[in-house]
């Protein structure tokens, strides 16, 4: 009885051991599995895309403002907003390549524009609707605009700000900011930040997903009544 008891004994006893190497093994290998993924994760987190948009600054006119613009504003302001489209810039300034990068812009934006010029405005004409084959339009003070809008696309841009993806503001954002830049001394009152929604791979084609605000800020102006002569000078800056 007393080997039979023994021998049982040392069965369990073996048995809590191999139990208890079983539990480590386990927990060694979860532990080396976790610091492996931290590893890869800091090491792609080293390469990931980071892609921003730069500052634009541009000068509408209206009339002829010729009288009233001032060298410098001229000098500062850069690129004329009269000619369409109003080119943009991104720019990759993380260290790895993005893939497949898309921009795309809501209709939200130039529609909340019109929402709030048939506010300051009631006794003019202004809406938002979609043709019979989809195609949105904006009417303003009476005169119909409509565009398509498709999203602008690159295969890849390249790391560290080596170079720009060139893309613009669409036609319908672009002539309601216009109207509103010519029309009203109060124009940052009424425009309120463009969206663009961005979206692009990194080199493992893991996706990254991102919404871009476009804040516009007035930094001259000058005109010598409505409808006559004048200009504004503004910047679209990415927050």
């Amino acid at each position: 009885m007393d080997s039979e008891k023994k021998t049982k004994a040392l069965s369990w006893l073996k048995g809590c051991v191999e139990f208890l190497v079983a539990v480590a093994t386990i927990g060694a290998t979860i532990v080396a599995m976790s610091t492996l993924y931290e590893m890869r994760a800091e090491r792609n987190k080293a390469f990931e895309p980071d892609i921003v948009i730069e500052t634009k600054t541009a000068i509408f006119t209206w009339g002829d403002p010729s009288e009233l613009l001032q060298i410098s504003d001229v000098d500062i302001a850069g690129d004329s907003a009269n000619k369409m489209p109003l080119s943009l810039q991104a720019i990759n300034i993380g260290a790895g390549v993005a893939k497949n990068v898309k921009i795309s812009f809501p209709h939200d934006t130039w529609r909340a524009w019109v929402e709030s010029l048939k506010s300051y405005y009631p006794d003019k004409e202004y809406s938002v609707g979609a043709q019979r084959n989809a195609v949105p339009y904006v009417k303003l003070d009476g005169n119909i605009f409509s565009a398509r809008q498709s999203p602008y696309e690159k295969t890849y841009l390249l790391p560290s700000a080596e170079e720009r993806f060139d893309f613009f503001l669409p036609m319908l954002h672009h002539i309601t900011l216009n109207h509103v830049l010519e029309i009203s001394n109060d124009c940052e009152s009424i425009l309120t930040p463009i969206f663009l929604d961005l979206s692009f791979n990194d080199a493992q084609g893991i996706p990254f997903e991102k919404r871009i605000e476009l804040s516009i800020e007035i930094t001259g102006r000058m005109t010598d009544g409505p409808g006559k002569n004048g200009y504004t000078i503004f910047k679209l800056i990415a927050r």
